[in-house]
């Protein structure tokens, strides 16, 4: 079984009996900054404060941050260069799309998307089972643009991410924002969510709390 955490911004923990996974994991955002977090592989989107806080994961073995292939227990990583902006990374640089497969489900990971990626990505990436993608806008996508590449890729679950709370900053847009584009919401009172093979018969956006 896959076991997912939440932690806010886009800072994810994967993982199952074999392998943890930790993505994006964040300095001092204003976040509670979790402990004992322990990960196999951490992957970090690029290299902002609020997605490179690698020293915070313990245990690790392998750290993925540039892109390319990658393979730690038979698990394939692919790290796909994006951009941070719709100006080809003029205003914040590259971005890193993470894909890797575990028990038979295909899990992508945005990290601070900015634009619309490329007709050759969006071909590697497509339905995807699990899909976290940023919504809030400003510094991301905005929930116009998250909508526009879903039904680009076809996900079965969605898990939107990097929105904002009473705890982060007000330049970017709640999660109401791309809610209101979606039917099939499953709001979670809890950060933790174990993903059961009958989730993924229907598509449907999954909102977690932190």
């Amino acid at each position: 079984m896959i076991h997912l955490q939440y932690f806010g911004q886009s800072f994810w923990k994967v993982w199952n009996e074999e392998i943890a996974i930790a993505i994006d994991p964040f300095h001092d955002l204003g976040f509670p900054l979790p402990k004992n977090v322990e990960a196999d592989v951490v992957l970090s989107s690029h290299d902002h404060f609020d997605h490179n806080n690698l020293e915070l994961i313990k245990n690790t073995s392998l750290i993925i941050k540039t892109p390319g292939d990658f393979t730690y227990q038979n698990i394939l990583f692919e790290a796909f260069s994006t951009f941070h902006d719709e100006l080809q990374g003029a205003k914040r640089g590259k971005n890193l799309i993470f894909k890797f497969t575990m028990e038979k489900h295909v899990i992508i990971h945005c990290g601070d998307l900015g634009v619309v990626p490329s007709p050759e990505i969006i071909k590697q990436i497509m339905h995807p089972d699990i899909l976290f993608i940023p919504v809030g806008g400003f510094y991301t996508i905005d929930a116009d643009k998250a909508y526009e590449i879903v039904q680009l890729l076809r996900p079965t679950l969605v898990f939107p991410m990097h929105y904002k709370t009473n705890l982060v900053d007000s330049k970017i847009a709640p999660v109401t924002s791309y809610l209101t584009k979606v039917d099939n919401i499953i709001e979670i009172q809890d950060n933790k969510l174990d993903l059961t093979e009958d989730i993924f018969q229907s598509p449907k956006t999954i909102i977690l709390q932190f």
